[in-house]
């Protein structure tokens, strides 16, 4: 069923084979009518097919929700018409601010935020902060996204019985070790890896407004924060480093080291001594030879950038702000895994902020990585109107 959205009035557009959700947030079998969810107070979700086929969403207690009542349902278009290839369980970032949602319509601690797919199934998602006065910041991890097709997600709110929590695990499960958003020392993902300060008589980095929420920042009395895992960070065959950093010099005096496993197998360099690049670097398993990719051009203080660094076997790329920079190969072999497996990030060797660092075990691809980049810079998605779900 081809869907137009201007005479779709209802999340997502038209529905060829709609599969609402049960209470658990799994899908339920085929039919007219689905209950989502009721509670104590009598309050209940249903999402029902009219002869028309249009999905309708209704609540037996709609003043039972937000302060002014009533569920919403949000349509989200995806930019997929710069991707080269199908994507598939790849988190997106929604910023959500007052003049994109109603805050009015939802529960104040937005516990009943909801998030799903053209096919109604709910999509696992994080809250990594809460503010309805300003910007919320919600991760979502969507299915399948082909190049040049046109792709939706939808928001519902203003039903709190509907579908299941937050899921930052499962949001984060796809590939990735770990993912720190910076605001805490906690890891997203089901590894843990929770940081904690290094072992030296310094002090830890505080806590400072990031690119996304908020992260840190590292001054020169400051020591790397450290991710323990005797194995999870000893990736010898494939891996992809990515993190938001804002040095506050740039210096050449010193490698300005963003991460970092203790053993020197990789390195993502925000400025490197002597050249002053940025850089992603290597150490191959003969525990001989580094291989370093550079971005063509010296960074400036004192201005956020995106780094990503990935290394396979056939070889090592370093993107800038979602671009392919540099690269060097084909034919390397494996990565060393001699030594400590900690990672650290930042320290007295790199001045400035940092946020959303990232290990992933697998190599991303180019337009897995452009696709980041656009999400958290608020190009990649465009709010439609709220539309009252009954």
């Amino acid at each position: 069923m081809a869907c137009t959205l201007g005479a779709c009035s209802l999340l997502l557009g038209c529905f060829a084979d709609p599969t609402p959700l049960s209470e658990d947030g799994t899908s339920t079998s085929a039919g007219t009518t689905a209950s989502t969810g009721s509670d104590d107070s009598g309050t209940s979700t249903s999402i029902s097919t009219d002869p028309s086929g249009t999905n309708t969403a209704t609540s037996s207690n709609p003043d039972s929700t937000g302060e002014q009542g009533g569920s919403r349902l949000q349509r989200i278009d995806i930019d997929t018409g710069f991707i080269d290839e199908a994507l598939a369980d790849v988190p997106i970032l929604l910023r959500l601010v007052p003049a994109e949602v109603e805050y009015d319509a939802m529960q104040p601690d937005g516990s009943d935020l909801r998030i799903y797919d053209a096919s109604e199934a709910q999509l696992p998602f994080e809250v990594e902060r809460w503010d309805p006065a300003g910007e919320s910041l919600i991760w979502v991890r969507v299915g399948e996204l082909e190049p040049g097709v046109p792709a939706q997600i939808g928001l519902g709110y203003g039903a709190p019985t509907v579908g299941a929590p937050p899921n930052p695990e499962s949001v984060w499960s796809n590939g990735y070790v770990a993912v720190w958003h910076l605001a805490d020392s906690e890891d997203a993902t089901a590894f843990g890896h929770t940081l904690e300060p290094f072992d030296t008589p310094k002090g830890a980095p505080r806590p400072a407004p990031g690119f996304v929420g908020d992260g840190v920042q590292f001054k020169v009395e400051d020591d790397p924060l450290k991710a323990l895992a005797p194995d999870d960070f000893a990736l010898a065959t494939a891996v992809t480093v990515e993190a938001w950093m804002n040095p506050s010099t740039v210096a050449t005096t010193t490698n300005h080291r963003i991460a970092v496993r203790k053993g020197q197998a990789y390195r993502l360099v925000a400025v490197r001594q002597n050249n002053g690049r940025a850089s992603f670097i290597v150490q191959l398993s003969d525990l001989a030879t580094d291989v370093a990719t550079d971005h063509g051009v010296p960074f400036v203080a004192d201005e956020w950038r995106h780094l990503t660094g990935t290394f396979e076997g056939e070889a090592v790329w370093l993107y800038v702000d979602g671009v392919p920079s540099s690269s060097i190969g084909p034919s390397l072999p494996s990565l060393s895994v001699q030594g400590s497996t900690d990672l650290l990030l930042g320290g007295s060797d790199y001045l400035g902020g940092l946020d959303e660092v990232r290990v992933s075990n697998v190599v991303r691809s180019p337009s897995w990585i452009e696709l980041q980049y656009r999400s958290v810079v608020g190009t990649l998605v465009t709010f439609h109107e709220p539309e009252p779900a009954g």
